[in-house]
């Protein structure tokens, strides 16, 4: 009776679990597989139970699977990202894990096996979207700054550093707009706020560079997303000289 009770919780949890599950005995054959694996690979338990690594895989990859199994018989957990072929041939990432465990009565290996395709294409996306962005960012004549919801300077890029004569440790991290004059500062802090809620700004001001020396500045203020948070882009563009001309005509 006790067994039966333990074979039944081993069977809710199994067929139960997201993740793929796959069971291996000492011979290096499956002996049991979940729905998951079904859903995740394509193939049927019929397909699949009894056999070792499939033949579509690399002499290589089937290997280094093995490997794994072996280890883990041994007695040592192990953890590997890879890449599978679904039954269409289709390719997916998979992170596996696999833990020994006695099944009734021998060791066995439990292995499993989380699909992260979707995870790994967003976290390429996002690369490139970073990419992208340090490009623009570096590439830029005008001054930018990059505020986080702490109102925390969190990148600045070289237009601005040579623009204001500060080095970048001056100014990450601050909270406190020493470039800014003090008259100035109130004004342009008070909109922060309204940026990050989504709406973007376009004011005039004076800018202090580090020596103390001051010049005009346009500055637009954009709300962007950066790494998946709220942020507020500052563009800066010195515009001394037209604010001289201007006078001038006048």
């Amino acid at each position: 009776a006790q067994l039966r009770a333990c074979e039944e919780q081993y069977r809710v949890i199994f067929n139960g679990s997201a993740d793929a599950l796959v069971l291996w005995d000492s011979q290096l054959r499956r002996v049991d597989i979940n729905p998951a694996y079904e859903r995740i690979y394509g193939y049927s338990r019929e397909e699949v139970l009894g056999g070792t690594y499939l033949a579509s895989l690399s002499p290589e990859e089937a290997e280094r699977r093995r490997d794994l199994i072996r280890r883990t018989l041994a007695g040592e957990p192990c953890q590997a990202e890879l890449e599978s072929l679904r039954k269409n041939g289709e390719q997916v990432q998979v992170e596996v894990r696999t833990i020994p465990i006695q099944y009734a009565g021998e060791p066995h290996v439990l292995a499993i096996v989380r699909d992260v395709t979707e995870r790994k294409r967003a976290e390429a996306a996002v690369r490139a979207s970073e990419e992208q962005y340090r490009e623009i960012f570096n590439a830029s004549v005008d001054g930018m700054l990059l505020w986080d919801a702490e109102y925390r300077i969190v990148d600045v890029n070289d237009a601005f550093l040579a623009m204001h004569g500060f080095q970048r440790q001056d100014i990450v991290g601050a909270t406190t707009p020493t470039f800014i004059p003090g008259d100035f500062q109130k004004q342009c802090m008070s909109v922060l706020p309204e940026i990050l809620a989504g709406k973007a700004c376009h004011l005039e001001a004076r800018g202090q560079r580090k020596d103390g020396s001051e010049f005009d500045l346009e500055i637009h203020g954009v709300p962007m997303q950066y790494r998946g948070q709220p942020h507020v882009l500052v563009i800066l563009r010195d515009v001394t000289e037209r604010t001289r001309a201007a006078q001038h005509v006048r």
